[in-house]
């Protein structure tokens, strides 16, 4: 006897509006041609995952896993397309931590008002903590008691010696 379907639960099939065009072709394994690896490595570099990535290619991931697996040569290329893409990401959050988004404002009608313009201190903070750890990381505690890394000198003397 099949099992009943929950009736608060609703399915909704993907509409064709969001697949893309190629998205029936990603299910299955594809043959590795130069054209999808040059995708994958160029959506990489934009800064996308590697999922994202796959599916621009028309592949899956499980297919650029394995291609990964058994290409060292891509591997590294891959490896490479995501530092640069990391590098992008790491432009466009200290653009707006220093520059600036500008947001616009509006009254209580709905009409534009004018803009202003937000940064982002903690998205600062977290660039500097990535960049100088030493500098800007919180320090490291042990419940009540704060932990310290570094050379620590203690002179002892004994009692015996303090009274020579």
């Amino acid at each position: 006897m099949a099992k009943a379907r929950d009736p608060r639960v609703r399915i909704r099939p993907l509409r064709e509006a969001e697949l893309p065009d190629n998205a029936s072709n990603a299910i299955r394994p594809r043959k590795r041609t130069d054209r999808r690896m040059t995708r994958v490595l160029e959506v990489l570099a934009e800064g996308l995952s590697l999922k994202k990535a796959s599916i621009a290619a028309g592949i899956s991931k499980t297919t650029v896993d394995y291609w990964r697996k058994h290409d060292p040569s891509f591997a590294q290329e891959v490896l490479d397309a995501i530092d640069q893409g990391t590098e992008r990401l790491e432009d466009e959050a200290l653009r707006r931590a220093v520059d600036g988004v500008e947001r616009p404002i509006y009254n209580k009608d709905g009409d534009l008002k004018g803009t202003e313009k937000l940064y982002s201190d903690n998205l600062l903070m977290f660039m500097l903590k990535a960049r100088k750890p030493a500098t800007y990381r919180e320090p490291k505690t042990s419940g009540n008691a704060q932990v310290f890394q570094g050379d620590v000198t203690i002179n002892m003397t004994n009692k015996d010696d303090a009274a020579l």
